[in-house]
């Protein structure tokens, strides 16, 4: 894998937690399409509808992110990225704004499935390697 399209996943990824941060606390799935597709799409749409319907936002922040591998198919149109993420969150009342509820600061290992279109990398799907958080009280 050449350092460029190593480059392009990096960016890709970044850009899909970058819309998916601001689709979360704006309650608005829209800007997710420009670099989720499919599956990985509806299942954030899905979220983001959840926590619309429990009358909160979420506030997400990633401290800390680290790389751990790249594959690419043999035809160079699918790639897989192996990555951990530091991060934390919480939920406010739209009404209120007032935190209700919080995920601590924690490690979050994951891959992501990414397919490249006429537009860029896209990320189809994700697998989750360690069990979610647990909500906590905001404090």
């Amino acid at each position: 894998m050449t350092p460029e399209i190593r480059a392009q996943l990096v960016a890709a990824i970044n850009r899909g937690e970058s819309a998916s941060i601001l689709a979360f606390r704006t309650l608005n799935p829209s800007g997710l399409a420009g670099i989720y597709t499919g599956q990985e799409l509806a299942n954030l749409s899905a979220q983001i509808r959840t926590v619309a319907s429990n009358g909160a936002y979420g506030v997400v922040q990633v401290h800390n992110q680290r790389f751990e591998s790249f594959t690419l198919s043999p035809d160079g149109r699918k790639a897989e990225v192996r990555f951990t993420d530091n991060w934390s969150a919480d939920f406010h009342s739209v009404i209120t704004q007032a935190c209700v509820s919080h995920f601590h600061q924690h490690d979050a290992t994951q891959t992501q499935f990414l397919e490249l279109t006429p537009q860029g990398w896209m990320i189809y799907a994700s697998k989750d390697e360690d069990a979610p958080p647990q909500l906590a009280a905001c404090h």
